[in-house]
């Protein structure tokens, strides 16, 4: 099931980061991409660990290269897309909002 949702014209999608596989409060996944992922935004921390490659990582307006064993941290509500150059592959690791509040961690 896609539980993405189109936020506006611009094709940024709104990700809802829910699993029915387990009760754990992170996503975890590992990515190669040839080709720019569309821009997205959600509520969670996102930890991006580039083990392959490089690429760019835009943040809202700023945009960053990266490259083998640089980590990008994306913020909640941060509109983030990254840009293979020519390709790349990352660890993905989503920190759910309620992990940081059940530990009394501010995560804005």
């Amino acid at each position: 099931m896609d539980n993405k949702i189109l936020l506006n014209s611009k094709d940024t999608i709104f990700e809802p980061h829910f699993s029915t596989e387990n009760d754990l409060p992170f996503v975890f996944h590992y990515d190669k991409k040839l080709k720019p992922i569309r821009p997205n935004v959600h509520e969670n921390i996102e930890l991006l660990y580039f083990n392959q490659g490089c690429a760019d990582v835009k943040l809202d307006a700023d945009c960053y290269s990266v490259e083998v064993n640089d980590v990008a941290v994306v913020n909640s509500y941060t509109v983030h897309q990254v840009i293979p150059k020519p390709a790349t592959a990352y660890y993905c690791f989503i920190i759910d909002k309620k992990f940081f509040k059940h530990n009394s961690i501010d995560c804005s």
